[in-house]
């Protein structure tokens, strides 16, 4: 295993972050549990055959440079996210303002106690017990940088930030992952994932100092036979 350097990020450091049609599931060992369908969906199964788990997810790559040289398997990532939720209309189109997600409050930390340089990720939501019904749109915010030594980031680190965004309806889902940009310290408060905020920073509706362009759109896609049709309809 290479030896790890887990110092105050260098400003020689750049993060490169990108969208792959690839599957990346199976390095994930926490979601071992689910069968890949094809790159952006998976299932769990019951001892019955049916299913009662659907996985929407995307597909990030991540590298850490210095120049031109990848040195990522000397680092290990730090990475914040937050989830929002919305709901969706008849033409897929968002209704209302969104709302946090399951972990209410400030942004957390979803690498904590990671003992590998594991640069990539697979963001997604997870349909359980029953199939959908609705039309609903779920937004993730990330904060990626090197793990610094301490605790402590330095106001030279570099710090990347993008969302991703996935769209489930009783037939069919899209994945949708957003360019990186780059935040400088001090953070407004709009962006600052250590502060309580009543809406994300960036959204696909977003125009001026906020827009958002799309590293990679995987398009709305029929969700196949044997996964959402085998799980029941909500009691």
């Amino acid at each position: 295993m290479p030896e790890f350097t887990p110092l105050l990020v260098k400003p020689d450091l750049e993060i490169k972050v990108k969208a792959v049609t690839n599957d990346l599931l199976t390095t994930v060992r926490i979601l071992q549990h689910l069968t890949p369908v094809n790159s952006t969906l998976a299932v769990a199964k019951d001892e019955t055959g049916g299913v009662r788990e659907v996985f929407i997810h995307a597909n990030i790559d991540f590298d850490v440079l210095r120049g031109a040289t990848d040195v990522s398997s000397r680092h290990r990532v730090y990475r914040l996210i937050q989830w929002w939720d919305a709901d969706l209309d008849n033409t897929n189109t968002r209704v209302g303002s969104y709302r946090q997600g399951l972990r209410k409050g400030r942004a957390s930390v979803d690498t904590a106690g990671t003992k590998e340089s594991i640069w990539v990720d697979i963001p997604g939501v997870l349909i359980a017990q029953n199939r959908p019904t609705s039309r609903q749109r779920a937004l993730a915010e990330f904060w990626v940088t090197v793990e610094p030594t301490g605790g402590a980031l330095s106001l030279s680190s570099e710090r990347i930030y993008f969302i991703v965004i996935i769209d489930w309806t009783p037939t069919d889902y899209r994945v949708r992952v957003s360019q990186k940009v780059t935040l400088i310290p001090p953070l407004p408060a709009a962006a600052d994932p250590q502060a309580l905020r009543s809406a994300p920073y960036k959204n696909e509706l977003a125009t001026g100092p906020t827009a958002i362009t799309w590293d990679h759109d995987y398009g709305w896609q029929p969700f196949p036979p044997g996964t959402v049709d085998l799980m029941p309809y909500p009691p």
